[in-house]
């Protein structure tokens, strides 16, 4: 772990938000494509987040580094309060998506082979991978935070504001973990961009599967023509969204021997958003309600 590089202080926020099952669907208007691939992301964060934990607290005794430790620990505090913040979103989009209980199973599929398939230090690969695009898609919600949180319903975008910005902070951690284990020779190297491929392709194969379990279900009674026309946009374009918002630069930079997370300092992302959340996450129940977590 390089001391010198920056980082980011990995806070242990304490977050409970709430989300009304019967409003599960139409969250952020007028960006169906924005809302099939959230919301197909988060029911496979779960699976994912599940994972991940697994991965890295195999090693934790193998961890010498104080500093190292510390943010392990913190890494998996955020990421478990991620799987159960998620899990109260998932249980509002299982009551408005016919499919969406799908979803989580997908994701557990081609984890599961992973965990079939792959060593210990080849699933901790995947998990640097994946921490990696989930490091991608929270730098570009975060730089887009203000259409994104002018448009959106409120409980959902405090919860992808909050989990961009954990995202962010500790997305250096799984990497030092992986360095710390398997070194930086050339084998370790390979390993990584072994798993990066694997792992891109996986991904895509998954939310793409996941984003038609997320279609509509068909109904007798026509719909109006402007709910066609956003659906028809929504359904087409979730993969062509993701596309677009992975910074392809960014993310072939992972196959240099030299890449780290941090070597893309953006820290500044989540100074803004702690002005526009000023207490989120301070203490149970508080800075929840939009209100008070916008701090007007």
């Amino acid at each position: 772990m390089d001391h010198l590089r920056p980082s980011a202080e990995i806070i242990t926020r304490r977050v409970d938000l709430q989300f009304d099952p019967s409003r599960g669907s139409g969250w952020i208007p007028d960006e169906p494509a924005t809302e099939l691939l959230t919301n197909t992301l988060s029911l496979m964060f779960p699976a994912g987040e599940g994972f991940f934990i697994e991965s890295v607290q195999h090693y934790q005794g193998q961890i010498v580094d104080p500093q190292l430790r510390e943010d392990l620990r913190r890494f998996v505090y955020q990421e478990a309060m991620h799987m159960a913040q998620h899990g109260h979103c998932n249980r509002a989009l299982c009551a408005s998506h016919p499919g969406a209980a799908q979803v989580g199973r997908i994701a557990g599929f081609f984890l599961g082979a992973a965990r079939r398939f792959g060593t210990r230090k080849f699933r901790l690969a995947v998990t640097c991978a994946l921490e990696h695009f989930t490091a991608m898609l929270a730098d570009h919600l975060l730089g887009d935070l203000e259409k994104f949180g002018s448009n959106g319903r409120a409980e959902f975008v405090q919860l992808w504001a909050w989990h961009a910005v954990e995202e962010t902070e500790h997305k250096g951690v799984c990497f030092d973990v992986y360095e710390s284990v398997a070194g930086k020779g050339v084998w370790a190297y390979l390993v990584r961009s072994w798993a990066m491929i694997l792992t891109t392709l996986g991904l895509g194969a998954a939310i793409g599967i996941g984003a038609l379990h997320m279609r509509p279900r068909k109904s007798s009674a026509p719909a109006p023509a402007a709910a066609r026309q956003a659906g028809q946009r929504g359904h087409g374009t979730a993969l062509q969204l993701l596309r677009r918002i992975v910074p392809w630069r960014l993310y072939l930079s992972y196959y240099s021997p030299s890449f780290h997370p941090w070597n893309h300092d953006n820290r500044h992302l989540i100074e803004a958003w702690k002005v526009r959340y000023p207490a989120f996450g301070s203490a149970p129940g508080a800075s929840n309600r939009p209100d008070r977590a916008a701090g007007t």
